[in-house]
């Protein structure tokens, strides 16, 4: 049995590390299923509900999926409100029941069941995907949070089956400063202010940040929750349209290609007059870091897997009468290496992916063991 003495070192060395993490940031990703919401002239039939929360500070999203997915609608299913609505920082600006939707050579996410939805990092990043196959693509919208950032960033791929690109589209859904029918909505873009009744053509070069709220209502008078913003990354932009009703507000988003990126703020609790002088400093960091990201999970990364192999080969090199763990640690990481391969291609490959991820699991839960087996050991 190992010293009460070093017992309190490996005490005192797991509580720093915990504080130096947390002094890092923190970020998590949880995926849960939910009591479904009443789809109007569908009684009876089979609904379904995902909410998602993304959390890190400062900035913290609540997500959710619904729809009718009764058997009746296959191979299609019934989204009434939109495919993915925010649902905090809520209460109006994103709408929470559907502010993002997309469509694949017109053929629109609402109408299609989502193939998957799943959390992918925790840590030092937090990140979703919710997966979706179209007739002519494999579609992954993602979503992350990042510690010491703000926004909700977002990417929206495409991956064609066959035959020429199809044309990707995003159409975004708010309510700036809440769900009032006679509102007075104003969008500030860099080079304009459009506000209830325009339709205008934004310049994706240009006019790519927005800043929203609405002049009727400031923060915290008649119900407002303050106003938002967003952005998208104006290279992958090859269209963009700006309706400002006085109730809903929509953007329509042409990708040049097969990925749109875009960076979210909820609601923010500060006077309209305030909200530049808030949001717009914030644009220019948040666009870069945007463009920088890599969203692939780094969970599925091939380089991921050396900090494990690493601490497994020390615990190996200080133990012995383990050879059943070895044996299990090196199946393991042969098939994971396996996946990670096959599930690194330009297609998307959804059950190596999986695999690869409870495959994953099983390492992690095995070096748990053979570490408390080191830390007990004789």
């Amino acid at each position: 049995m190992r010293t009460p003495l070093l017992l309190a070192g490996l005490l005192l060395l797991s509580a720093s590390a915990l504080c130096a993490q947390q002094a890092a940031g923190h970020a998590t990703a949880t995926v849960m299923t939910a009591p479904p919401e009443r789809v109007g002239g569908h009684e009876g039939h089979v609904g379904k509900k995902w909410q998602i929360l993304l959390s890190s500070e400062p900035g913290s999203y609540g997500l959710q999926h619904w729809g009718c997915y009764d058997p009746s609608h296959a191979p299609r299913v019934v989204q009434p409100e939109g495919s993915i609505g925010m649902t905090s920082p809520g209460g109006g600006n994103w709408y929470h029941n559907g502010f993002f939707n997309f469509a694949v050579d017109g053929d629109s996410s609402r109408s299609f069941p989502v193939t998957a939805i799943r959390a992918l990092d925790s840590g030092e990043r937090a990140s979703v995907e919710l997966l979706w196959d179209m007739p002519k693509a494999w579609v992954r919208v993602r979503f992350m949070v990042v510690p010491g950032q703000r926004p909700l960033f977002c990417a929206l791929t495409q991956y064609p089956k066959a035959g020429a690109t199809p044309k990707l589209s995003a159409h975004l859904v708010a309510y700036p400063a809440g769900y009032f029918r006679d509102g007075g909505r104003v969008i500030v873009t860099p080079t304009r202010t459009p506000k209830t009744g325009d339709k205008v053509d934004l310049d994706p070069a240009t006019e790519w940040s927005w800043i929203m709220y609405d002049e009727r209502r400031d923060w915290r008078v008649s119900g407002s929750v303050g106003g938002a913003g967003g952005l998208t990354v104006p290279d992958l932009v090859g269209g963009l349209k700006l309706d400002v009703g006085a109730y809903g507000v929509t953007w329509d988003v042409e990708a040049k290609g097969n990925e749109l990126r875009f960076a979210f703020w909820g609601s923010q609790e500060v006077a309209n007059a305030d909200l530049p002088a808030k949001l717009q400093p914030q644009f220019a960091p948040a666009l870069a870091a945007l463009r920088a990201l890599d969203f692939t999970a780094l969970r599925l990364r091939a380089q991921g897997l050396a900090p494990l192999q690493a601490e497994f080969d020390k615990i190996f090199r200080e133990t012995r009468d383990n050879d059943k763990d070895r044996a299990t640690y090196a199946a393991l990481v042969a098939r994971l290496q396996q996946l990670l391969a096959q599930a690194s291609g330009g297609q998307v490959n959804l059950q190596a992916e999986n695999e690869a991820l409870a495959t994953l699991d099983k390492l992690e839960q095995l070096l748990w063991k053979v570490r408390m087996d080191w830390i007990f050991a004789d």
